[in-house]
């Protein structure tokens, strides 16, 4: 027998409210927000006038809450001050837009028309929604800075990444922090990060954003990125406690579109904080790099002492609760051996020298800063070795390195 399945069709449909400009009355959070809906030739109210009118007002038409503010919060406070419990749906904006701003961007219309398609109920947001609500926002990708760094490594948000370093390359953090805003798709998107590093001095983050941009466009980029990066005040007598950063953190993002955030200060028990800061980026739509201290370097004989996430201070944990799991440190090994100055070493012989020689471009440099991926979410594991080249005055992968490096060091 033959299935018609237009009338399934038709009930599947009618399970979803169907809202237009007709049977909805739009709530704002302004007075001009409600302006720019009105113009449309729909029916709005600033959330404050709807609060006013409850709950005398019998509402004849679904209440549609559009907010940046919490919309979810902000519907279920209508249905507590007596607006129907089965009449109020609501629409999240993203942060730092407004539907008066939306109005003055094309295809406003649509916009507006999008939101209603797929409302929210707020008697069963928190708990139940539709399968696609859960995954509905795409991930934000955005390059590294080094196509060669784990076959295309790109940093995804929400994430949470933690970097294992020694005493001596915390600064390396902050270098390809700022390699990422200078890329093409972290200059297109404005990107803006924060810094709350109090082992880190002002003037030693600055020669490190100096070091890497080319000398014919230093100027140009110093005040494009330095509009950019946000620093917590290290004069401060201590630094902020967890509740305190993410707070800041909370304003940072939601009201000056800061999305990537580096944190140095927080050491005790952050393996168990982990899960809640993951929850804490998911909400902001934010990456989080921690920054994890391994114990004070000790010198191996001028030697490469590779070190693993498991060596970070707090706990082994730090690679499987992390979406990034990056290991750094610096040393002048590397370039010794490149120029001969090591007599002996088990894990490399003359010919792997000649042959890191013989790589192009030939760098040459008086140290590295060496980055092991452990774990990525978006792109794979690797050793990797980079270098301030003269030349170039720039600091660029250096290929003979990274491939000595990899004898020493693996993941």
């Amino acid at each position: 027998m033959k299935t018609d399945t237009s009338d399934a069709a038709q009930g599947q449909e009618s399970s979803r409210p169907r809202l237009s400009f007709e049977n909805v009355i739009f709530v704002t959070d302004s007075e001009e927000d409600a302006n720019a809906v009105r113009d449309l030739g729909a029916e709005a109210m600033a959330f404050d006038h709807v609060c006013q009118e409850l709950p005398e007002c019998n509402f004849s038409k679904m209440l549609f809450v559009v907010s940046t503010y919490r919309a979810g919060e902000r519907a279920r406070e209508l249905i507590d001050r007596g607006a129907p419990r089965m009449g109020v749906m609501f629409a999240d904006l993203v942060e730092g837009h407004t539907l008066a701003s939306k109005a003055r961007q094309e295809g406003w219309r649509k916009f507006l028309m999008g939101l209603l398609e797929f409302p929210h109920d707020p008697l069963l947001d928190d708990y139940v929604r539709p399968a696609l609500f859960w995954a509905r926002e795409p991930v934000e990708l955005i390059d590294c800075g080094y196509e060669e760094i784990g076959d295309g490594l790109r940093w995804s948000r929400p994430s949470i990444a933690v970097w294992a370093v020694d005493d001596r390359s915390s600064g390396a953090v902050m270098f390809f922090a700022l390699k990422q805003m200078l890329t093409s798709e972290g200059i297109a998107q404005n990107l803006r990060t924060s810094v709350c590093a109090f082992e880190d001095d002002s003037t030693y983050c600055h020669a490190q954003l100096m070091a890497h941009i080319h000398a014919n466009h230093r100027e140009q980029m110093v005040g494009l990125v330095s509009d950019r990066m946000w620093r917590f005040d290290v004069t401060r007598p201590r630094p902020p406690s967890l509740d305190e950063w993410k707070e800041q953190v909370r304003v940072l993002a939601t009201r000056y579109d800061v999305r990537l955030h580096i944190v140095d200060c927080l050491t005790a028990n952050l393996p168990e904080c982990i899960p809640d800061l993951r929850q804490f980026a998911t909400n902001l739509s934010i990456a989080v790099h921690i920054v994890a201290h391994t114990p004070k370097w000790t010198d191996h004989g001028g030697k490469i002492k590779p070190i693993r996430m498991k060596d970070a201070l707090g706990s082994g944990d730090f690679r499987r609760l992390s979406d990034y799991a990056l290991c750094v440190v610096n040393s002048t090994y590397l370039a010794k051996l490149k120029r001969g100055k090591v007599r002996e070493d088990d894990d490399i012989d003359y010919s792997d020298i000649a042959a890191a020689n013989a790589c192009t471009p030939h760098v040459e440099a008086d140290s590295h800063t060496i980055l092991a991926v452990e774990k990525a979410s978006i792109g794979s594991p690797g050793i990797y070795a980079f270098a301030y080249d003269k030349a170039l005055q720039d600091i660029v992968l250096d290929r003979g390195a990274s491939m000595l490096v990899r004898r020493i060091w693996r993941v």
